[in-house]
């Protein structure tokens, strides 16, 4: 008899962990924009709660991203607003250190985590394929790696990304965990003799969360051995910082652990899934002006381009 889908109301939708990875990440740039880091090894204590808060948001976007780039039906229209997202938001990272004057390399809007999710799921597209396709997963796996050289000290890194190598890992152990579970799942089945689509529809759910939530321990451990083996900062994302202030994105397993397998209400919904797409860039617009004002990019302005800037934006009066 075929097995049906067993429900769970309680937990977390995919939409629900969206909802929260959006609430750290604003946190997160609350910190970066308004807090100084200070003086030392040991950054300022606002500075230091509200960005470590604030790094659980990137594992779950990466949880949810390769859960949809299994599920979509449209993988490659997925990857594209993703990519209009990514350069969408380097572009309001540009024009805002334009009008503050503040040197690339010390822009701290400038390379962003869409970027990273859409480098890693086109290498958890590629990867899926399981033929010679695969290989072209190399290409946004080394880009990830290519954007920790640092060129100099006006232009910074050769490309600009948000988390770097962690980025490039962290999906490739999302990648290789769901497909441990996957083939675990299909061992499980043939051994009670039951298709397979049917055992994963009961059991896939919490079998695959559990296993990314391994593959995300043990990145942050992978990333954190490098750190205190090597005493190198050099492949570690958040210039430097990912050791404290990096090693709390572990802590995000906890919300994927609560993970429903369910989308959430509306979650396809075109409103919905804009929302998601637009917040991200139009928050950081409006932190960044912000900050301009009142904030740390309020130091790069000088008094001419105060003045401009308090004349023509209302957020300034």
């Amino acid at each position: 008899m075929k097995q049906t889908e067993r429900k769970h109301p309680l937990g977390l939708s995919s939409l629900a962990l969206k909802f929260i990875a959006l609430f750290f990440m604003t946190l997160d740039h609350v910190g970066l924009l308004f807090f100084t880091r200070g003086e030392g090894p040991a950054p300022a204590e606002p500075y230091y709660a509200l960005r470590a808060i604030g790094k659980m948001a990137f594992p779950i976007f990466a949880f949810v991203s390769v859960e949809s780039i299994y599920h979509t039906k449209n993988p490659k229209k997925y990857m594209l607003r993703l990519l209009i997202a990514a350069v969408s938001l380097d572009l309001v990272g540009y024009i805002t250190g334009a009008i503050a004057k503040i040197p690339v390399a010390d822009n701290p809007i400038l390379g962003n985590a869409f970027t990273d999710i859409f480098l890693g799921v086109v290498m958890v597209y590629f990867l899926k394929k399981k033929n010679w396709y695969s290989f072209f997963a190399l290409i946004p796996f080394l880009y990830e790696f290519l954007s920790c050289i640092w060129i100099n000290d006006s232009y910074g890194t050769l490309f600009k990304t948000d988390w770097s190598a962690y980025s490039a890992v962290l999906f490739l152990f999302l990648f290789l965990s769901r497909e441990i579970a996957l083939h675990y799942l299909h061992k499980q089945a043939n051994d009670i003799q039951i298709p397979d689509q049917d055992y994963e529809a009961l059991y896939g759910k919490t079998a695959i969360k559990i296993s990314e939530s391994v593959g995300v321990l043990a990145c942050g451990i992978t990333f954190y051995l490098v750190y205190r083996l090597s005493g190198s900062t050099y492949f570690l994302p958040g210039r430097g910082e990912y050791v404290p202030i990096g090693t709390y994105s572990v802590i995000s397993i906890v919300f994927l652990l609560f993970y429903n397998g369910e989308r959430g209400y509306k979650d396809s919904h075109k409103a919905i899934r804009w929302f998601f797409y637009l917040y991200y860039p139009l928050h950081l617009l409006v932190l960044s002006l912000l900050s301009l004002r009142y904030g740390v990019l309020s130091s790069y302005l000088g008094e001419e381009s105060l003045s401009i800037l308090v004349a023509t934006l209302p957020c300034f009066h």
